[in-house]
């Protein structure tokens, strides 16, 4: 076929991805079902400037693909609607994701996964809990990013709660952290309850399934001893949980403790978010059914993740696409 033929000039610069996607362009798509996780997770990926995009579910991440295109998508394997797994055959099916990065995110450390993953479609493996770092280099590699950074390190600090290393993976956002804890407490405050009375039932599918969310989530907060012993009690699911159930009331008492700390910035901020007059602005939109709230939105969506509460920016933001302007007139909780 007649082709033209280009510079040898010309041919190196269209072949040369040495910079990839720009770091601080780049969208991920993260998918995980269960929201503290996911609210930590981001908050990680958003301290190496890239732009987050949350789904909790493998039937939601799917239905994102159709009308948006991120650079990478990171899925949790463990989802009850459809795993990961199935997750990313859908999407590889769809136009235009032959190439996009997808990679596996699990607190399962067992052989084959990582084969497993491979056959579904997926690039890459990270098991929870990971250090920050690690999974910065596996987006870097994945996007070719080539930019120098420097290592991050974090020396091994408290086994029980260990705040320096938890807040460092969180940008040192001391608010986030509070948020992040408050929820888990609030949310998971029963789960090891649960996982004993499912042991001494023999309900021993229950008591993994639970027991898979308290590995992810006592390692995104750097509850090491407990990780460790949830971990040790998934492989056996042995009747003797008194190890279990020492790290569970031990972290949770260092969690409780943290949370007893001031944290006077939070109340400044429900201050002025009260009289925001960028509040105003796109409230005045909503309650006048304009549709430019969503694109006001957009404008100044880092200036309203700063000042929200991380849990009233998602519920904002999931709105906002779905042009809920109504909700957004009627929820006062949003503001607060």
């Amino acid at each position: 076929m007649p082709f033209d033929v280009a510079e040898s000039s010309q041919v190196q610069s269209e072949n040369d991805t040495s910079q990839g996607v720009p770091v601080e362009k780049a969208v991920i798509l993260l998918v995980d079902d269960n929201s503290v996780n996911l609210d930590i997770e981001s908050e990680i990926l958003g301290t190496y400037g890239l732009q987050v995009d949350t789904a909790d579910s493998g039937s939601k991440a799917i239905e994102y693909c159709h009308s948006h295109s991120p650079d990478m998508i990171i899925l949790d394997l463990h989802m009850p609607d459809m795993d990961g797994y199935e997750t990313a055959r859908h999407i590889r099916e769809l136009p235009d994701f032959g190439l996009t990065p997808i990679i596996a995110l699990t607190a399962d450390v067992v052989s084959g996964i990582e084969q497993k993953a491979y056959e579904a479609g997926m690039d890459g493996y990270i098991s929870k809990p990971f250090r920050p770092d690690d999974l910065r280099k596996m987006i870097y590699k994945h996007l070719h990013i080539r930019r120098e950074m420097p290592e991050i390190t974090v020396e091994q600090g408290d086994e029980v709660f260990d705040c320096v290393a938890c807040l460092d993976a969180l940008g040192g956002s001391k608010s986030i952290l509070f948020d992040i804890i408050k929820r888990f407490i609030s949310d998971h405050g029963s789960d090891q309850r649960y996982i004993c009375q499912h042991i001494e039932v023999e309900s021993y599918m229950n008591a993994r399934i639970i027991l898979h969310d308290v590995m992810g989530l006592s390692g995104n907060l750097c509850c090491r001893r407990l990780h460790e012993s949830a971990k040790n009690l998934s492989d056996t699911l042995k009747t003797d949980t008194n190890d279990f159930e020492e790290q569970w009331q031990k972290a949770v008492s260092r969690l409780e403790g943290f949370l007893q700390l001031d944290d006077d910035s939070r109340s400044q901020n429900a201050d002025s978010r009260e009289n925001s007059q960028l509040v105003k602005g796109l409230l005045n939109r909503c309650k006048a059914f304009d549709i430019s709230a969503a694109e006001y939105f957009q404008q100044h969506r880092a200036e309203f993740k700063e000042f929200m509460k991380k849990t009233n920016f998602r519920r904002l933001e999931e709105y906002i696409n779905r042009y809920d302007l109504l909700s957004i007139t009627q929820s006062e909780e949003l503001w607060r």
